[in-house]
Order: C-alpha cells, then sequence, then structure tokens
C-alpha cells in the first residue's frame, strides 16, 4: 500500500508538474503575444497619426489655395466692373459721335456720303468689338483664375 501511494503521489506530482509546465510556457508565451499586440497597436497608432498629420497638412494647404483663390476672385470682379464704366464711358462717346455723325448737315452729308457711311459702318463696328473684347476677357479672366485655383490646389497635394 505504501507502494501505491508513493505511485499515486508520483502520478499527482507528474500531474501537477506537467500543469505547472504548461501554465508558465502559456504564460511565457501569452506574455510575448501580448508585447507583440502593444507594439503592432502601437504602429497602428503611430501611422493613423501621420496620416491625420498628412491630411492636416493637406487641407490647411488646400484652404488656403481657395482663400487666395477667393481674394484673385474678388480683385478680378473689381477690375471687371471697372473694366465695365470704361467700357460704358467709351459707348457714350462711341454712340455720341454717331449720332453726330448721323445728324450733320445734308449738305455735308450729300456732298460725303460715302465718307458718313463709312464712319457709321466704323463706329458699329468699333462698338461691337468693344462689346465682344469685353466678353471675351471676362471668360479668359474667369478661366485663368480657375485654373490657378486647380493648379495651388494641386501643388498643395503633391508630396
Amino acid at each position: 500500500m505504501n507502494q501505491t501511494y508513493k505511485i499515486i503521489a508520483a502520478g499527482v506530482a507528474l500531474l501537477v508538474a506537467a500543469y505547472f509546465g504548461h501554465w508558465i510556457t502559456n504564460n511565457h508565451w501569452q506574455a510575448k503575444w501580448s508585447k507583440h499586440m502593444e507594439q503592432d497597436a502601437a504602429q497602428v497608432l503611430a501611422a493613423n497619426e501621420a496620416i491625420r498629420d498628412q491630411e492636416r497638412l493637406w487641407q490647411g494647404k488646400l484652404e488656403e489655395a481657395s482663400k487666395d483663390a477667393k481674394l484673385r476672385e474678388q480683385q478680378l470682379k473689381i477690375d471687371s466692373d471697372e473694366l465695365s464704366v470704361t467700357v460704358d464711358r467709351l459707348r457714350q462717346q462711341l454712340a455720341l459721335s454717331t449720332s453726330k455723325l448721323q445728324s450733320a448737315n445734308s449738305t455735308v452729308t450729300r456732298l460725303r456720303a460715302s465718307g458718313a457711311t463709312n464712319a457709321v459702318v466704323r463706329a458699329e463696328l468699333l462698338g461691337w468689338t468693344i462689346q465682344r473684347a469685353e466678353e471675351l476677357a471676362g471668360i479668359a479672366d474667369r478661366n485663368r483664375q480657375k485654373g490657378l485655383a486647380c493648379e495651388a490646389a494641386y501643388n498643395a497635394l503633391r508630396l
């Protein structure tokens, strides 16, 4: 019976040792795995922060480019308004000159009918040319401003 207790005690000791060894090994690998997971989480956090920093930088540059574009657009509007005033003044002068030519003395008109007609045609052509030039200048200015804003946004996003 003594022998039986020794065998049982040895078996229990063996089981306890096996369980203890398993527990130690499991804790060792669990600690390594936890450390690995912490390192991965720290790397992910650092990468996310770097991405957020880059996005904030890009957003700031885009906002700056947008603000500059709005300022240029406002200046373009002011310049366009000034140009419109100048063009309106020229149109009024042209209309006055045209009316003066049309109401010229009938004798002079008869003597120089072709010259007066040429002057009226030239005046009308000049008026049309001024109007079309104003339209084209406005289109060109708007397109240039849009292009500059697009270029500034592109340059802000380039790495």
